[in-house]
């Protein structure tokens, strides 16, 4: 389906989806740390992904493509580089319902259709309270809602207390010993009202 919708919108725009996604998201958004591969004067910051070994952390290669270069395929759903900033504005933007700074990428119904869950409610409770939203969104049951990768990045947005929470942890499994909510909790028992 990704790959359907990738074709449809090259040869709607006529452009590369990175070059789209460029345009159309990242440049309007000041996302400058965003796309699919590291530009020279970013190489220097490329974290390392790390997995979880009985004799502690231990660099691992996800891809056989280096970020590095331009992959040949470029695709919807995974491949991004990112800094927690360029995420912050982006997950904004989602808060805001579809504006940032006087600039609005998504109609206010779109966001709220992406960010509803689809799923029915025996689903949810097999997902221990998570749902699904369009563009893979994960939705919780309390209005939160958000994303997560394969390496550990994840996002919450928390529509009711008008929150944003960026993790950037780069670990295969991407949630060790529950890293994501731990920091979560403690992110939110921070947060003076």
């Amino acid at each position: 389906m990704i790959g359907f919708i990738k074709f449809r919108r090259e040869k709607i725009s006529g452009k590369s989806l990175d070059t789209f996604l460029d345009e159309r998201v990242f440049q309007p958004l000041a996302m400058a740390d965003t796309g699919f591969w590291a530009r020279p004067e970013q190489r220097a910051r490329l974290t390392r992904v790390y997995a979880t070994t009985p004799a502690g952390l231990t660099p691992r290669e996800l891809e056989t493509v280096p970020f590095t270069e331009r992959p040949a395929l470029i695709e919807g759903a995974v491949g991004l580089l990112s800094t927690v900033p360029d995420y912050v504005r982006f997950s904004q933007m989602l808060l805001n319902k579809g504006e940032l700074d006087g600039v609005r990428l998504l109609k206010a119904q779109t966001v709220e259709t992406m960010t509803a869950n689809g799923l029915p409610a025996a689903m949810v409770q097999i997902r221990a309270g998570t749902g699904w939203g369009l563009a893979n969104v994960n939705v919780a049951t309390d209005g939160e809602y958000g994303w997560d990768g394969t390496a550990g990045t994840i996002f919450w947005i928390d529509p009711a207390k008008e929150t944003v929470i960026v993790l950037m942890t780069q670990i295969v499994p991407p949630n060790p010993d529950s890293v994501r909510q731990r920091f979560k909790t403690f992110v939110k028992q921070s947060i003076v009202r």
